[in-house]
């Protein structure tokens, strides 16, 4: 069943500006329109200064502002900003009056804007700013009695229009400076994001009033806009974090004018997280602002047990509530009765509805496993029996003990192989008698001790490190040495002995351990004539297993290598020569180059001197136009070098190479049109 809780509150919620409507607004900054109705300081009428010379201006401030971008401000007749005083000998006033707004279908208006006011220090008296409204389009004023007065630093303003300002076609607004004194600061008056806006929809407030889960409430809300008679309001719920993407539709009513919406809690909201509530219209598309967090009521109630212990093993259980509820669902799925009675072991909770329809929620009692606690003992089943007396000890979860042979102690020991079997019955903690209990004896007589490395080696004379397995004590090696490690300076055939914790012997694998040198991986290449493919000639010393990596084009696994380039240029190979001591690689730049040493790509469109060069070499671009962007040097062996060079716009460069050793060298020429390579020989 639900219940229906009336409330009746009359003071309105206030609601932040993001989800209401803008009727009209002006930052001054271009460009006008747009979803907030930016007016962009177009039509306002700006007194342009009396007596004093001060006067209106809608710019960009440099200093002292309240707001961005250009703002409305009054400041001296010459528009000095900032830190420039104004002088007048008599009160002035200055005005500046909004073009004419509509608000025509629009009511609960709000009016605002921030603004700052640097006057005469302390002397407010004489230097301040007022607001002026207008319902018919300037003709009369009526002036709004607060004091704009010294105030550096930018405020934030915001009123409630009247209804005379609602559903009117000409309302205007206005802001008045009046200085009657001799010093000051520029601008005086700053004013900027002005906004009006309208709220169509507000759900009136739900302070005091605690929400549950599945309860059912008639909350209020008014209306000012106008809505069409297929209009309906709709009440969303939102997410346990305060968002409407997924809200919840929780009640609705058609209507189009102030009302009431019944609406009904979900069960499965969380009543620890931070949910609000909004409505929506249909007819036109309105949204209110939301109103929260909730406050939320979470009955509880009490599961009672006819068992001390709640443990199967002395028979079912018969749980019940403490509390009157209805709609009682148990966990176990019964949804009949007030009393359930559990044959099966697990957590046992229960929900209902108390008086009030509210969704409460029990505490939970935890049954017991049917079956007595499993038998735990060490070490544990089987026990492996190699010949020394074996202690077997049950856990600290059984108090009273029977063993097969009549004895009742906690431990039994192995000292045989028995002939009949060896079992225990045992009496939980919890009062359960426990099935026999058997033990597996198993005669151990081959337990191995494993042994790091399988493929141990002495390397360049270093000596081999052989390490047998932790866990057990008194190690013996082959060859006379103790200990779990052991250092091997000699080649051969190596094995360990040691006892295991029950004292039995464990025996390792054999270990050949072989003498060998650390791997040096070395190659040299050369071009097959007429051809882009080179052949690699594997120069490695001591290597097992080879591989080749070719840049970017894939990868070999032989000792000797050949690969067919796609195209001219310079290519990293590297080789990685592998033994049982490890690997080495070795990386070298591969030039491919089809057309000849003579000239790489397009060189003749590049000139070159003097050959051969001795500390600068010359770059010569032969194309109009052509720039020279970046120079790079390689040895033939792969080597790049970092060279200091000189460019210019004309396409010539110089080269800085005298820290080259006497060689031939590859320079990559990057310019505007392309990158060329050119070999150049250095004396």
């Amino acid at each position: 069943m639900r219940y229906i809780i009336p409330f009746i509150l009359l003071i309105f919620f206030a609601l932040p500006l993001s989800s209401q409507i803008y009727v009209f607004s002006d930052n001054f900054d271009l460009p006008a329109g747009g979803e907030s109705l930016n007016n962009a300081g177009q039509n306002w009428e700006l007194n342009t200064g009396s007596s004093g010379n001060n006067q209106w201006f809608i710019e960009t401030t440099n200093g002292g502002t309240c707001g961005t971008g250009n703002s409305l401000f009054v400041t001296d007749a010459f528009g000095n900003i900032p830190s420039q005083q104004y002088n007048t000998g008599s009160a002035s006033q200055c005005q500046a009056i909004s073009p004419i707004i509509s608000t025509i279908g629009q009511f609960n208006m709000k009016l605002s804007f921030d603004w700052l006011g640097v006057g005469e220090g302390a002397f407010t008296l004489y230097d301040y700013g007022r607001l002026l409204l207008s319902n018919n389009g300037g003709a009369t004023w009526n002036e709004y009695d607060f004091d704009f007065t010294n105030t550096p630093t930018c405020q934030f303003f915001e009123i409630e229009l009247g209804d005379e300002y609602e559903n009117i076609p000409d309302f205007r607004i206005a802001f008045r400076w009046t200085n009657d004194f001799v010093i000051g600061t520029s601008p005086a008056f700053n004013i900027d994001n002005i906004a009006i806006r309208s709220e169509p929809i507000t759900i009136l407030p739900i302070d005091g009033i605690t929400f549950c889960r599945g309860g059912f409430y008639e909350l209020p809300f008014e209306v000012s806009g106008q809505f069409n008679a297929s209009n309906e309001f709709t009440m969303l719920l939102s997410d346990a974090n305060g968002s409407f993407l997924n809200a919840v539709e929780v009640g609705s009513v058609a209507g189009t004018s102030s009302n009431f919406v019944n609406i009904i809690i979900p069960d499965n909201v969380d009543v620890s997280g931070t949910y609000f509530l909004r409505i929506i219209s249909s007819s036109p598309v309105y949204t209110s602002t939301p109103v929260g967090p909730l406050t939320w009521d979470s009955p509880t109630f009490t599961l009672v047990s006819n068992a001390a212990e709640l443990n199967l093993c002395n028979g079912p259980i018969t749980v019940s509530s403490n509390a009157v509820l209805f709609e009682l669902e148990w966990s176990t799925g019964q949804t009949i009765s007030s009393t359930i009675t559990v044959n099966q072991p697990g957590l046992i909770s229960a929900t209902g509805r108390d008086i009030e329809g509210c969704l409460a929620v029990s505490d939970t009692l935890e049954v017991l496993e049917t079956t007595p606690i499993p038998v735990s003992i060490a070490p544990v089943n089987p026990i492996e029996f190699c010949g020394q007396p074996i202690t077997v000890s049950l856990s600290d979860a059984f108090e009273s003990f029977e063993w097969s042979d009549g004895s009742t102690a906690a431990t039994f020991v192995v000292d045989t192989v028995p002939v009949s079997p060896v079992f225990v019955v045992a009496t939980d903690t919890n009062g359960c008698i426990l099935p026999p209990y058997y033990l597996e004896v198993l005669f151990i007589t081959d337990i191995i001790l494993p042994v790091t490395p399988p493929d141990a080696a002495i390397c360049n004379n270093v000596s081999a490190v052989l390490t047998a397995a932790a866990g057990f004590q008194n190690y013996s090696w082959s060859n006379g040495q103790t200990g779990p490690t052991i250092l091997v300076n000699s080649p051969g055939l190596y094995y360990a002995v040691a006892l295991d914790a029950t004292g039995c012997l464990a025996l390792s694998d054999t270990i050949e351990v072989v003498e060998s040198q650390y791997p040096i991986a070395n190659f040299n290449y050369v071009q097959n004539p007429g051809s882009y493919s080179i052949s690699f000639d594997n120069l490695s010393q001591n290597g097992v297993s080879f591989e080749w990596i070719f840049d970017t084009l894939g990868t070999a696994s032989t000792t000797d290598a050949s690969l067919s380039f796609p195209t001219n240029g310079a290519f990293y190979v590297s080789l990685v020569a592998t033994n049982v001591c490890g690997s080495d690689t070795v990386t070298k730049l591969v030039f491919v180059n089809f057309v000849g040493i003579e000239d790489l790509n397009n060189a003749s469109m590049i000139k070159l001197g003097p050959v051969p060069a001795a500390n600068e070499l010359n770059i010569y671009l032969e194309q109009p136009d052509q720039r020279l962007e970046f120079l790079k040097v390689w040895d033939m062996s792969g080597r790049a070098y970092e060279l200091h060079s000189q460019l210019s716009a004309s396409g010539q460069g110089v080269l800085y190479c005298g820290t080259l050793a006497p060689g031939i060298y590859l320079c990559e020429i990057g310019t505007s049109t392309g990158v060329y390579r050119r070999l150049f020989a250095k004396k």
